[in-house]
């Protein structure tokens, strides 16, 4: 598996791991309740994978339905120096779209909250990447959404040697 593939993957499956992160995707009716103490997810990831989070792929269920969905593509894939085919820089774009319906909670905006919540994780934890810590390069709103949902795109990204 060479190394975007590699940095998706685990990505996805360290948000998906993460009981703040899975509590804001799943408990998604939830509008009067705090999310954060909300019963624990049993095996997040087979509960989100390809169902509510998405690797390399938008999927149009996300625009039919009142409910929230992260996708994570790569976005960029290059040598980081002219000439240099040893050293790479892959970014990644991890993208939150959420309904209106379920925007609101006790704990703010459903989607700011769950923004904040990636940011947390990905910049905190060192095992993510090959090569150090993954560095946040910005977060940006959507604006091609119809006016029934609001989205972010998070870009990340990591260096690695070669094709790892």
């Amino acid at each position: 598996m060479d190394f975007p593939n590699k940095m998706i993957s685990n990505i996805g499956t360290t948000l998906m791991s993460n009981q703040d992160f899975a509590k804001f995707m799943i408990y998604n009716d939830e509008s009067e309740k705090d999310i954060l103490s909300m019963p624990d997810i049993k095996n997040p990831v087979k509960e989100l994978r390809n169902k509510k989070v998405f690797l390399n792929r938008r999927v149009e269920k996300v625009l039919k339905e009142a409910d929230i969905s992260v996708f994570i593509i790569m976005a960029e894939y290059r040598p980081c120096t002219t000439g240099s085919r040893e050293i790479k820089k892959t970014k990644i774009e991890i993208g939150v779209v959420c309904h209106d319906e379920c925007q609101n909670t006790a704990n703010g905006l459903r989607d700011v909250a769950l923004v904040c919540c990636i940011v947390d994780i990905i910049t905190q934890n060192e095992e993510i990447a090959g090569i150090g810590k993954i560095k946040l390069e910005n977060v940006y709103q959507m604006y091609n959404l119809s006016t029934d949902y609001n989205g972010f795109v998070i870009t990340v990204s990591a260096e690695s040697f070669g094709d790892m």
